[in-house]
This record gives structure tokens, sequence and C-alpha cells, in this order.
């Protein structure tokens, strides 16, 4: 009759590779939630969100003679608060 130690030995090996591997991925997924998850959700939104002013120049509007019905025109808005 053959010893199975060999075999049982290696599963063995094998199951404490695969728990350790198991546990290191658990500790860094969680590492990233929860220690780096701050940084990470700001970088992440710095990279997606950005702010951009577009110029709304929509060009003049003519009737059939050539009149002009609409013009765009720069306007500019001064006002002042008393309380300063």
């Amino acid at each position: 009759m053959k010893n199975n130690f060999g075999h049982s030995w290696r599963a063995y090996l094998i199951y404490v590779f695969l728990g350790i591997s198991l546990l290191i991925l658990v500790f860094r997924i969680a590492s990233l939630q929860y220690i780096e998850g701050d940084f990470l959700t700001s970088k992440g939104k710095s990279m997606l969100e950005i702010t951009r002013s577009i110029p709304a120049n929509r060009g003049r509007i003519f009737d059939r003679n050539n009149f002009p019905l609409a013009v765009s025109i720069n306007q500019y808005d001064l006002y002042a608060l008393k309380k300063f």
C-alpha cells in the first residue's frame, strides 16, 4: 500500500498559500477603501470633472431684406454692495 502523506502535504501547502494570498488581497482592498479612499476619490474627481467657460457667440439673424433682427453684443455688469 502506498502512503498518501505526500499528496495531503501538497494540498495543505496549496491551501496555506491560497489562504495567505486571500488575506493579502483582502488587506490591500481594505487599505485602498478605508486608508486611501478620500485621496483616491478626490484624485478621480479631479480627472473627470473639468470646468470650462464656452463663449456663446451666436451670430446675427437677418430678415429677407438683409436687415439685422438679432445681433450678439458684449455686455458687462457692474454693481456695488453698500455693506462693504
